[in-house]
Formats: structure tokens, C-alpha cells, sequence
């Protein structure tokens, strides 16, 4: 059986969303219902399906292609959106040049398979929607490419141009003569993997100096998963930017009310004791203007007067309710807006979320009913690390799991080999250790003697000594069994390389280019959208 791992046991999860694949019901209740229960389902896409939108938005999706080569299912799609009963499963990211990170591709194909495998529960169709975070004005989470290690012993790539602005939005960037130098070290590197020609054919004509950066991660991942029906939108495309005006005519009747239902949800997860993923400002709304030059910033101030920059004049509420009207490709959602105007724009029915997103979903319930838009349902990615041949050696030679991997160095070193026996002595040393100062102390109350303070501070310091004395033997072990140490380090390298999981690490280019169809298959074979847990593929045994 495939081994599978639970969220809770990976790092930097937040607790909200590990609560979330538990059912806790406040946590449920955060977030807009239960995916998994079949009533929740229904009327959601019941609700999500009367809420009144614009005519023809496959027809505004389908402008925002340009000259992009448009597959039949993505067509096929694009005529559905044109009808009232069709639902939408959406995702969404920043656009990483040449795919961006695994997780990236992981999203979209939950996006995929969750929309055909709930085609027959609803009487219209079911779209995959990727909506692009083209907006997005942090250029460090969009130049780098990582590939495993031991690709000719490279790790990464970093895109950088000699023309890139602080804070001005990806969008309006059109990729310089350094993407050719990125794209021929991707060729070097993939060139002798077996799909690597499918691969090259696509991303030469993705990827090249004077395409705009949203185009060719468009082309990218329509050349990739088109074929499967995956619509591609860019919510900074004129088409799209022109069904905007009446979003932005709800939220800025009484901007200073966004930031009031934001704070309402603040305080709900506070009282259950998780902590905010995204912090509001006091003196600006969750919404950016952007100047012609693409650059975005903060819109400041107070109710009754807002400013869109240190020098620029003041607009009371109506002036700016009159700018989203008459220049809405002047304003941007923030990251806990931008949710909402997605689904006023689309028939959002499940939203497929990473980890940090699943946290601050959390925190715009009350937006969704402020504007009175139908909220969508959340359904965690899927999560998975992909294991090769190399690596499924090592894993099986010194009996480690993935899971070990994870955890790290010393755990892998302590988990099997010589080092076995004596981590059981220490495990079942300190379970004894404890259980004697526990029953001292309980033999000190009986006889009325109060060592409270003593027993704690004298307690802690030999467990100390002991968790000490463990850490220097098994070290000392780890020192002479000199193959295991290697072993260890090999794996850490295939399948978390830079201390990261591989997938927010690796690009998906080069399992796809080594695997090709393959590789969606495996994913599709082991992963269950409606348990989510974190996914060992084994190419291997595939």
C-alpha cells in the first residue's frame, strides 16, 4: 500500500487547515461548509447557480487567449461559461516562470479532476478555471526555477532582468534577452530525459524574450493541461477588467465597511485561537490603485478620505466610487479581496487552495456576505511527493519512509540500522524516567511534603541531560556509519531540496519531461479529493 501522510505531520502547515480536513465544526463553520457532505454540496452549487452574472463571460475569457492556439476542450468550456447553469471550479496562482513550483501544478489538476468527478452532480456543466494572480507586484515569487538536485548537480534558476520596478505589477512585464539564457539551461538540463522534445517545443514558444510574463504562463499550461479542459484567465485582460465596473461600484459605496467585515472575522478566529494569516492596515482599504506604469499602491486614509499616494490630492467616498466606475483597470484586489471579486466574476462553486490560502480564507466570510455574493465551498490541493527510482533505492536499502525524509537528518539517522537499539533504550529510559519523578512526587505529597518547585526545575534538567546524552550518542553512531550518513544526505537533496518539500521546491517540466503522461496518471490513480492527505507517488512501481 502507498504510504500517505497525514497534513498535522508536515511543515509549516497552519492548524487551521489541519483542523479543517478534521471536520472541527467552527473551523467548518470559518469556512463556508463542508465539501465532503453531500447536502453542503448541493446547495451551494444551487446558490452559486442562481446568483445573477454578465452574459457571455467564456466569450470575455476566450478574448483574453490573444493568439494563443485555443485546444477543443478548452473551447468547449468557453462555450459553457456562456451559459447561465454552468458552475466553475477554480484555482489560482502567481505565474512562475515556466510553471512556477509544483504545488502550481498540483492545483490545477485538483481543479480538473474535482470538476470531472462532480460533472454528474449538477444539471449543468462543471468547469477547471486556473485564475492567473497577474496583479501580483512581488517579482521574487515569480523569477525562480527549481529543478531536483543532482540535474547536473544544479538546484535552481533565478530569472533576472535589468528592467524590473519595485512594486509594479507582473503583468505589465514583458520578459527581457535573460529568459533565452533561463530557457537554453532548461534545455541542458532536460535534453536527455525522455518527453524532454514535447517539453522544448513548448516552452520555445512560451518563453521568449518580448512576450508578456501572463502570456507565456497562459501558453504554458494550456500547451499542458488544455487538453484536459483547464480555462486560463487573466483578471487583468481589458475584457475581463470591463465586467468589474458593478464589483467595484458595491465595494466603494462605503469602502471603510470592507475593512469593518474583515475585522468582524479577525475577531471570530481569535477566538478560537488561530492567528491571522493576513493582517489588515487600520489606515487603508484591501484595495490597490495601479498607475499607468503598472506600479501599485496602498490606498490610505479614513472614511470620507482617501489618498492613492503620499503626493497625490484626496477623494472623498463618491470620487472614489467614481473611479472604479469610470477607470476600474485603475484598481486591484488585495489578497483578501481578491477571492471575492474572483467569484463576482465567475460561477465559483469549489475553490481549490493551498495551505496558507485555506488560513486566510478564514477571514473573508463576512466580505462575501457584506456584498452579498455566494460563497463558494474550499477544498485543500492535492499535496504529494514524487519519488524516482534513485530515490526509491536508498528508501528501501535502509528501511525509511518519506516520512522520515521530512523529518529530517536525525530522524532518518535514528530511525533504523545500528542505531536502533540503542534509540529504544533512550525512548524507553526517558518513558521510566518520567514515571519515577511522577511517583516521587505523588509519595512527597502523601507524606505532606511540598517539592512542587524542586521536582520541575530538577526534572526538566534531567530530562535535558538525557535527551542530551541521546543526541551525542546517536551522533556519534551517525559519525561512523559513514554509508547511512550518506544515504541520509542523498535523500534530502532528491526530496527536500533547501529544506523545503519538493513540492514548493521542483518544477514540474522536469517530471513531466522524464515521465510524461505517466506522471498525471500515477497522480490521478492515488489521489482521493475528498480525503486529503499528503501523497507518496512512486514513478517506480507506476
Amino acid at each position: 500500500m502507498a504510504e500517505v501522510i497525514n497534513w498535522g505531520n508536515l511543515p509549516n502547515i497552519p492548524r487551521i487547515l489541519v483542523d479543517f480536513v478534521a471536520r472541527r465544526a467552527h473551523v467548518v463553520s470559518l469556512l463556508g461548509g463542508d465539501w465532503r457532505d453531500a447536502d453542503t454540496l448541493s446547495i451551494v452549487g444551487e446558490r452559486r447557480a442562481k446568483f445573477n452574472r454578465m452574459a457571455g463571460l467564456g466569450d470575455a475569457l476566450r478574448a483574453g487567449y490573444g493568439e494563443i492556439e485555443i485546444p477543443d476542450g478548452v473551447e468547449r468550456n468557453l462555450d459553457a461559461l456562456n451559459r447561465p447553469d454552468t458552475l466553475a471550479i477554480v484555482t489560482g496562482q502567481q505565474v512562475g516562470i515556466f510553471g512556477g513550483p509544483l504545488f502550481t501544478f498540483y492545483k490545477a489538476l485538483t481543479t480538473i479532476f474535482l470538476a470531472n468527478r462532480l460533472e454528474d452532480e449538477t444539471p449543468g456543466r462543471v468547469v477547471p478555471i486556473f485564475w492567473m494572480e497577474t496583479a501580483d507586484a512581488d517579482f521574487g515569487e515569480v523569477n525562480r526555477l527549481g529543478f531536483p538536485a543532482g540535474v547536473n548537480n544544479s538546484h535552481h534558476l533565478v530569472y533576472t532582468p535589468h528592467d524590473i520596478a519595485a512594486g509594479r505589477s507582473v503583468n505589465f512585464h514583458e520578459f527581457t534577452d535573460e529568459i533565452d539564457e533561463v530557457r537554453s539551461a532548461i534545455h541542458q538540463w532536460l535534453e536527455k530525459l525522455p518527453h524532454s522534445e514535447k517539453i522544448f517545443s513548448l516552452i520555445d514558444r512560451s518563453y521568449h524574450a518580448g512576450r508578456r510574463i501572463s502570456e507565456g504562463f497562459m501558453e504554458l499550461m494550456t500547451g499542458l493541461l488544455g487538453d484536459m479542459g483547464l480555462v486560463m484567465i487573466n483578471p487583468m485582460h481589458p475584457a475581463v477588467i470591463s465586467r468589474t465596473v458593478d464589483f467595484w461600484d458595491r465595494c466603494l459605496f462605503k469602502p471603510d465597511k470592507l475593512n469593518k467585515s474583515y475585522n468582524i472575522t479577525a475577531r471570530e478566529l481569535a477566538q478560537q485561537h488561530y492567528p491571522l494569516q493576513v493582517r489588515m492596515r487600520e489606515d487603508a482599504l484591501p484595495i490597490l490603485y495601479i498607475d499607468n506604469d503598472g506600479t501599485r499602491r496602498r490606498i490610505r486614509g479614513h472614511p470620507g478620505y482617501w489618498r492613492v499616494s503620499l503626493e497625490g490630492e484626496g477623494l472623498i467616498d463618491r470620487e472614489l466610487q467614481a473611479l472604479g466606475r469610470e477607470h476600474p483597470e485603475s484598481l486591484s484586489p488585495s489578497a483578501l479581496l481578491r477571492p471575492v471579486m474572483q467569484d463576482w466574476l465567475l460561477p465559483t462553486w469549489i475553490y481549490v487552495a493551498g495551505a496558507s490560502e485555506v488560513a486566510y480564507h478564514a477571514q473573508i466570510g463576512r466580505c462575501y456576505d457584506l456584498l452579498n455574493i455566494p460563497r463558494p465551498l474550499v477544498v485543500p490541493r492535492i499535496s504529494a511527493t514524487i519519488v524516482e527510482p534513485t530515490a526509491r533505492r536508498l528508501l528501501d536499502r535502509n528501511g525509511w519512509t518519506v516520512m522520515d525524509v521530512i523529518g529530517g537528518r536525525q530522524i532518518l539517522l535514528r530511525s533504523s540500522g545500528k542505531a536502533e537499539t540503542l534509540t529504544d533504550l533512550f525512548d524507553s529510559g526517558e518513558g521510566q524516567l518520567e514515571g519515577w519523578l511522577e511517583r516521587i512526587e505523588r509519595a512527597a505529597d502523601e507524606a505532606a511534603v511540598n517539592i512542587s518547585l524542586e521536582m520541575d526545575r530538577s526534572g526538566r534538567k534531567l530530562l535535558y541531560q538525557w535527551e542530551k546524552l541521546k543526541r551525542i550518542t546517536l551522533n556519534k553512531i551517525a559519525e561512523r556509519d559513514k554509508a547511512r550518513v550518506n544515504h541520509a544526505d542523498r535523500l534530502l537533496k532528491l526530496l527536500m531540496s533547501d529544506g523545503m518539500l519538493q513540492e514548493r521546491h521542483d518544477n514540474a517540466l522536469y517530471y513531466l519531461a522524464a515521465y510524461g503522461e505517466k506522471l498525471i496518471g500515477a497522480i490521478s490513480l492515488e489521489a482521493d479529493l475528498f480525503r486529503p492527505q499528503h501523497l507518496v507517488i512512486d514513478m517506480e512501481t507506476k
